[in-house]
């Protein structure tokens, strides 16, 4: 077990995999060192997204780790286990695990895991809705990690809480923290975190109107994921370019990028990729769309990245692009609430999120939470459609009074 920071700070995984198996297959050994090779074997099943493996091993050998007191496998394990609730969508069993983590943690000083159990309980407080108290939370975990100059876990927690920002489009703090993180995994040469950044950072960039600097990063996300064989974040990268090729006017070959997608992500273990267009969004029939996925499926991994890059070259170029008509939307005052009206006239009027928050004296969590109920009432997926939107009624008023 001695060798486990060198397997997963270094991927060796399947070294230590191989390793791993073949000292638990041993008859002769301690409970209490089974129970944390175990734990150390779930951890790099999780690493390698098998995670049924992972669920298997790390239950199994939690009891295990109990009985011989040793904590911080227990830890490790826990925080393991929790990860996975969440991915099952078994949020009691993760509540219940983080708060024997957080307490546990807490009562032997092991604040790296602490950190953790705080990142997953945000992830946890986003997915259920509490935005502002999964920002709380990603925050005190900041504040522990930079304490101990953890850098990688830092980085790792600004990945998170990127995302959570990102989801409720506030693209002024998903900006500001997966900038941060890409520094950070650029000077550890954190590969697959930094193929996350980069690709985080492009969509964000693409959401803010910078179309030629989305694709430069999403190419070099999808470019480092590939040049060091991760399959994972070949998946991904490719159904991001997907998403925005779609949106840009390129569907068949959106459709058959996520088709690429979802087989080379389900050879390494991922959940099936989401369908790249919205009902009605491209004038072609659904037989031809579907076609046009199936081909992308039988697509090997050298082809699709090729065919990726040849969408992003052509997604640079620009072009004449049909501004968003937002007026098929209600007006403001049928749609929105009181707040939620004074966000969308700032929207309109060019205001980010912070500059929003100081106006109203609310939190910028609070508009975010306001924006991303804004585009779900009216359908919009940017601040651009809620600001023409805005900009439209506001003209429309004016000519007729």
């Amino acid at each position: 077990m001695g060798l486990r920071a060198f397997w997963v700070s270094g991927r060796h995984f399947s070294e230590g995999s191989h390793w791993s198996d073949l000292f638990l297959r041993m008859d002769r050994t301690d409970q209490g060192l089974r129970g944390r090779a175990m734990v150390r074997r779930a951890e790099l099943a999780w690493a390698q997204n098998d995670f049924r493996l992972a669920r298997k091993i790390g239950e199994e050998g939690l009891p295990w780790c109990r009985t011989a007191g040793d904590t911080e496998s227990v830890l490790l394990t826990l925080n393991l286990l929790t990860m996975m609730d969440i991915r099952d969508n078994d949020h009691e069993s993760a509540q219940d695990r983080l708060s024997e983590t957080l307490k546990l943690a807490r009562e032997s000083g092991d604040l790296w895991n602490e950190a953790l159990a705080l990142c997953a309980r945000g992830a946890l407080t986003a997915r259920e809705g509490d935005f502002p108290g999964a920002d709380v939370l990603y925050g005190t975990a900041l504040l522990i990690l930079r304490g101990i100059d953890h850098r990688w876990g830092v980085g790792a927690t600004l990945i998170g809480h990127a995302s959570v920002a990102e989801s409720q489009s506030d693209l002024d703090v998903a900006d500001r923290c997966y900038r941060e993180a890409l520094d950070i995994q650029r000077d550890i040469s954190a590969v697959p975190e930094l193929a996350r950044c980069l690709a985080g950072v492009g969509r964000v960039a693409h959401a803010q109107g910078a179309v030629t600097q989305a694709y430069d990063y999403l190419s070099e996300s999808l470019l480092l994921s590939h040049s060091t064989g991760q399959r994972a974040g070949v998946a991904q990268a490719l159904a991001t370019i997907a998403r925005l090729a779609a949106h840009d006017g390129f569907p068949e070959g959106a459709c058959r990028l996520a088709g690429a997608a979802s087989a080379i992500g389900e050879s390494a273990g991922l959940p099936a990729s989401s369908w790249p267009l919205r009902d009605g969004e491209s004038g072609s029939d659904p037989k031809t769309l579907s076609s046009w996925w199936a081909e992308g499926r039988a697509l090997g991994l050298d082809e699709a990245v090729a065919m990726a890059l040849r969408i992003t070259e052509a997604g640079r170029v620009p072009r004449p692009r049909t501004p968003p008509a937002p007026v098929t939307a209600p007006p403001p005052e049928e749609t929105l609430t009181p707040r939620e009206q004074e966000v969308a006239q700032l929207i309109g009027g060019g205001k980010s999120n912070r500059e929003i928050a100081e106006a109203l004296f609310i939190t910028p969590a609070t508009v975010a939470r306001h924006v991303a109920n804004i585009n779900r009432k009216t359908g919009f997926n940017s601040r651009k459609q809620i600001a023409a939107w805005i900009d439209d009624h506001q003209n429309g008023e004016s000519v007729s009074s």
